[in-house]
């Protein structure tokens, strides 16, 4: 797993910023691909130690296993989420994009964790 920097700009009025993705790469009949598990507005560390925290994504989960408060996680939908947090309450959304999205792209997959029941705390 890696972590890619992505700087966007708004077409509108040219302000940008910068979003960092967690990124898994594997392979498939075609070749090489990647997969976006997670993606965060900052990451407070220098940037050689990115390889550490994406490595470290298994390390969350346990962490987390261990405190004795409630946790709400938010990740890109995906198998390899759902299969590291198996066991855990988790909720397929749908939410849209950002406010630069594009006309008829507004929908983006997410699940929504938590070591709690969430269906009395959410919506549909």
């Amino acid at each position: 797993m890696f972590i890619k920097k992505v700087v966007k700009t708004y077409k509108g009025n040219g302000n940008s910023y910068t979003e960092y993705r967690f990124v898994r790469g594997y392979w498939t009949s075609v070749g090489p691909r990647h997969q976006t598990l997670l993606t965060v507005r900052d990451i407070p560390l220098p940037e050689d130690k990115w390889k550490q925290l994406a490595d470290a994504m298994d390390c969350i989960r346990d962490i987390l296993k261990s405190i004795k408060g409630r946790f709400i996680l938010s990740y890109d939908d995906n198998p390899d989420v759902l299969k590291l947090y198996k066991g855990y309450d988790i909720k397929h959304v749908t939410r849209a994009k950002g406010i630069n999205r594009k006309e008829g792209k507004s929908g983006f997959n997410e699940v929504i964790i938590a070591n709690f029941k969430l269906e009395h705390r959410m919506q549909d």
